[in-house]
């Protein structure tokens, strides 16, 4: 089973993602297994190099897939270091996304924004 950490704009199901992963709001960390779900605000902050410490951060909570809108490469990089896999979103709402991730239906993120 999977820990999934999806950017959120707010603290609840119905939010939609936030497209800024690095800068998002909140992050909602999902344990499929035992259905914890766990909001964090973020508080990572800086003009540079947030994508990284964001992704440590979900790595420490034992994040193994990320659901993002788009990444940067700094922020890839650090993910494919820790062993994360992320895909690009598809749909509304956080529901509607982790629905779509379930379904099999997101695209994996390979390659950096430019």
């Amino acid at each position: 089973m999977s820990k999934i950490g999806i950017s959120a704009k707010e603290n609840n199901w119905e939010s939609p993602i936030d497209d800024r992963f690095g800068r998002a709001q909140f992050f909602l960390v999902f344990d499929e297994e035992s259905e914890k779900e766990e909001w964090i605000e973020n508080t990572i902050g800086g003009a540079h190099g947030v994508g990284p410490k964001v992704t440590q951060m979900l790595a420490q909570k034992g994040v193994n897939i990320v659901i993002a809108p788009q990444l940067g490469q700094n922020a890839l990089q650090a993910m494919q270091a820790a062993g994360i896999t992320a895909y690009r979103y598809e749909g509304n709402s956080l529901k509607e996304i982790y629905e779509n991730y379930k379904k099999e239906s997101l695209e994996r993120i390979t390659e950096a924004k430019q």
